[in-house]
């Protein structure tokens, strides 16, 4: 019996249902005509979450925070034109973190193309530098060959976004009107009607035994006594960052824990959590250099430890599951290509104890430096008044309840770095490092916090809100809960630490670049509640007042010069002790 359909819709709820069963369980639209019928596919799967982001850009960052958060693929929507060049900068972080989203990007017909026809560019492989896999199917065309051509072509780029090299994937998809289901262009059987896509067999690429990468470390572990493990940024397991730990005790290796990750809140004997501060001492890697270095995750978040890393004389190994070479300064000497628990559990399972041969006297002077230089921080951020950056994060990081804390890129990302102790907490700390962009910070925040039952808080300054205030509606439509605490330094004070401000240069204007908004009355525009920090309405107080499931701004208005004082106070005392306490202890 033939039936009436409209191609397009057809074509379409086929493509999502394919996506639903690759783990597609949440998708971000933003309306728009030529992306019709992906809509209406969406909207009729009802196994599939819909978010619906006026904004592109921030809907494209929003599912990044969702699929971090969910740790699966999350859909994106939109219509054509510029409307898919606003994906890009989401696409960009998520290809570098390695997240995958799937774009799906509705099109003219091809034919249109260079003809002056209105909401038409060039989308054919747009995202080609930031993507692992990319398809274009042309126009739909309904018989049984063009659907399995679809789902094998479709089945292929999947596998590989989400396997075997996981990150973004593109697919771009034209139709030509009518798009509406109501208005019918075939007449097809129902038999094709019933042609659905398999579920497929996904297997995980085990990268080969393992064997080989392991030994190979092995080998240098046994002929090194100063090992020094280190962990960059990462979203790490709590289970893989205990098999580090367990792996650290015993090789007696020092941890240099960068404030981006999980370990650096976990407090263990040679967990050397000051580091960044400790290495900016001139005659640090001089007197305390390892033999053997052991990355895990990106590349560290301060200059002094990717400086530490470049000139060590060290042997150095990093440990990534793709084989990404997360080392800007290019002199790692090796990169193993196995996942980093695998790795930890076949090498602990291996080791022989009896050849490891560790420099205690090395690694104690580590110890008893970042004591010493912990002591400098303490008495430094007692003096420096509650509304220093660094109190205010000690702050949140020692708040009671559980949370996912996101935080944006530029000076907030540092001070983490330089100012976070250790606190056992079970905190999920996020970030978008990748590119390390001010953009959507806010929308990924929002994307993290959607799928959360903990309390969900974003760490932000005034010119990345600024950037991204769209991201506000984004939690108003949603009902999301968020607490946004908006460090207000009056511009980009990332800047009064680099050289260019000593340079003669109307500094505020081309690199502070104040907005002298009111975020209060940003706020109120888009119906979130909205606090103000001061002496008489503390951070503490505010953080325990809290209401859960609302959301939030809190403003803390910085005093940026003072600010940069006391950190050139605390790294210029540290480097003073470090450099005073390695003259007389060389750990030798």
């Amino acid at each position: 019996m033939n039936k009436p359909i409209n191609r397009n819709i057809l074509w379409c709820e086929f493509f999502v249902e394919l996506l639903y069963i690759y783990g597609v369980r949440n998708v971000s639209i933003s309306p728009g005509s030529r992306n019709t019928p992906l809509t209406f596919a969406f909207a009729n799967q009802k196994k599939i979450k819909k978010y619906v982001i006026v904004d592109e850009r921030s809907s494209g960052f929003f599912a990044l925070g969702l699929a971090k958060k969910s740790k699966s693929p999350v859909a994106v929507v939109t219509t054509s034109g510029t409307a898919a060049a606003e994906l890009y900068p989401s696409i960009i972080e998520a290809y570098n973190q390695r997240i995958p989203l799937i774009i799906c990007t509705a099109d003219r017909p091809f034919y249109l193309r260079a003809t002056g026809a209105n909401q038409t560019i060039n989308q054919e492989n747009i995202y080609k530098n930031h993507i692992r896999g990319f398809f274009d199917p042309g126009l739909p065309i309904i018989s049984r060959t063009s659907f399995k051509k679809l789902h094998d072509s479709v089945s292929r780029i999947l596998a590989k976004g989400l396997e075997a090299n996981r990150g973004p994937v593109h697919f771009n998809l034209p139709f030509e009107k009518p798009f509406e289901p109501s208005v019918f262009t075939d007449m097809v059987d129902s038999e094709l009607l019933n042609f659905k896509p398999i579920k497929p067999s996904l297997k995980k690429n085990l990268h080969k035994t393992g064997f080989t990468e392991v030994n190979y470390a092995k080998n240098k572990i046994y002929s090194s006594k100063r090992i020094l493990i280190l962990i960059g940024p990462n979203n790490f397991s709590s289970r893989l960052n205990k098999l580090i730990i367990k792996l650290a005790e015993n090789l007696n290796a020092a941890l240099f824990t960068d404030g981006l990750s999980g370990l650096r809140l976990l407090k263990v004997g040679n967990n050397i959590w000051n580091c960044s501060a400790l290495a900016k001492a001139n005659n640090f890697i001089q007197k305390l250099d390892s033999n053997l270095i052991i990355q895990f995750g990106d590349a560290p978040t301060s200059s002094s430890c990717q400086n530490f890393f470049e000139n060590s004389s060290s042997f150095k190994i990093i440990i990534n599951e793709y084989g990404d070479l997360k080392d800007p300064s290019r002199t790692a000497n090796k990169i193993l290509k196995i996942e980093p628990e695998k790795f930890c559990r076949l090498l602990l399972k291996g080791m022989d104890k009896k050849k490891i041969n560790a420099d205690i006297k090395w690694l104690n002077s580590l110890i008893k430096l970042n004591a010493r230089a912990e002591e400098i921080k303490r008495r430094v951020l007692e003096n420096a008044g509650a509304f220093f950056e660094g109190n205010i994060l000690s702050e949140l990081f020692t708040f009671s309840e559980p949370a996912n804390i996101m935080l944006s890129n530029s000076l907030t990302v540092r001070d983490v770095d330089s100012f976070l102790t250790p606190c056992n907490k079970n905190i999920n700390i996020y970030f978008n490092r990748g590119a390390s962009g001010i953009d959507g910070i806010i929308s990924t925040a929002a994307g993290i916090a959607s799928r959360s039952q903990k309390h969900s808080f974003l760490v932000i300054g005034d010119l990345a809100f600024h950037h991204d205030t769209n991201g506000l509606l984004v939690l108003r439509n949603n009902n999301i809960p968020l607490n946004i605490i908006l460090l207000n330094n009056g511009g980009g004070a990332i800047f009064d630490l680099l050289p260019v401000a000593d340079e003669k240069i109307n500094f505020k204007k081309y690199f502070s670049t104040p907005t002298n908004l009111s975020f209060k009355k940003v706020a109120q525009a888009y119906d979130i509640n909205y606090i103000s920090a001061d002496d008489g309405n503390d951070l503490s107080r505010i953080l325990e007042n809290l209401i859960h499931g609302t959301t939030n701004v809190i403003e803390v208005k910085i005093n940026s010069k003072k600010s940069l004082a006391v950190r050139r106070r605390y790294w210029n005392s540290v480097t003073q002790m470090a450099e005073k306490s390695l003259n007389v202890d060389p750990g030798k």
